[in-house]
């Protein structure tokens, strides 16, 4: 935590800081053994000084952010968001997310950061999917005003239009939203 409290204190231009972290579970397998899973999340850091490349390259290979240390104005204003928007627990995710990568850059060190027990129920999942999102009555409605204030965030932080901006901003998050429904959306 150190290490990551550093890179914001040393680098402006950075909205977040983490390391490598590790989840695991215990599975039951063939013989009726608990057997452990885990899974190593490192992602890589984004570290351009354009903030639409920052959000393409954060949603084509998403890695959530919420185990990192944050610049305190930038945790509150991005939470402060996300209530405006949506309840909902994958835009949920999303929206704080995709801001972060807007506000500033993101840097992923190469030490170990966080074990944590994955466990699906603790963590306020849902049994939804992004496909049962997109299916929705409000998805629509949930996906514009999403769309507008990832547009409102990425013109006061380039040299965009608005409208580029929106452009922009539909086009990333549709392409990931597809990715996580699939091809046939």
């Amino acid at each position: 935590i150190e290490k990551t409290l550093e890179v914001l204190e040393d680098n402006n231009d950075y909205s977040c800081a983490r390391g490598v972290y590790l989840t695991y579970k215990f599975v039951k397998d063939v013989t009726n053994s608990d057997k452990l899973n885990w899974n190593i999340s490192t992602g890589d850091s984004i570290e351009d000084d354009k903030t639409e490349v920052r959000l393409k390259k954060h949603l084509s290979s998403y890695e959530d952010t919420f185990y990192a240390i944050y610049r305190t104005k930038y945790l509150q204003e991005l939470f402060i968001e996300k209530l405006k928007l949506t309840s909902d627990y994958k835009f949920g995710e999303i929206v704080p997310s995709a801001l972060t990568a807007i506000k500033g850059k993101i840097k992923i060190l190469d030490v170990l950061y966080c074990v944590r027990e994955y466990n699906k129920q603790s963590a306020g999942q849902s049994g939804y999917n992004w496909r049962d999102i997109v299916v929705r009555n409000d998805f629509y409605g949930k996906y514009n005003n999403i769309v507008n204030c990832l547009a409102k965030y990425l013109e006061s932080n380039s040299k965009l239009s608005f409208l580029e901006a929106w452009r922009k901003a539909d086009k990333i998050l549709m392409k990931f939203i597809r990715k996580n429904v699939g091809s046939n959306y």
